[in-house]
């Protein structure tokens, strides 16, 4: 029976790709999420974002999104 029952590291190597694929979908949404909320913002103050992609040298990177004296808004990120 065990000799039939998956090995740890085949169980551990899915677990891994699970938690990158979900890490995936997670960065894709939250960056569709931030896009849509920008464009939103945009429409009803009739002014752009300022947008800077970064990125760390320790890994990782971020999106930020300004918005300054605009129409409606005085300020917004």
């Amino acid at each position: 029976a065990l000799e039939n029952a998956p090995k740890m590291g085949t169980r551990l190597r899915e677990n891994d790709a699970k938690e990158t694929r979900l890490r995936e979908r997670m960065v894709q949404y939250i960056e569709s999420l931030q896009e849509r909320i920008v464009k939103e913002i945009e429409s009803i103050d009739d002014k752009k974002f300022l947008i800077d992609r970064w990125e760390r040298e320790q890994g990782g990177y971020g999106i930020s999104c300004i918005l300054q004296d605009g129409k409606v808004f005085e300020k917004a990120g």
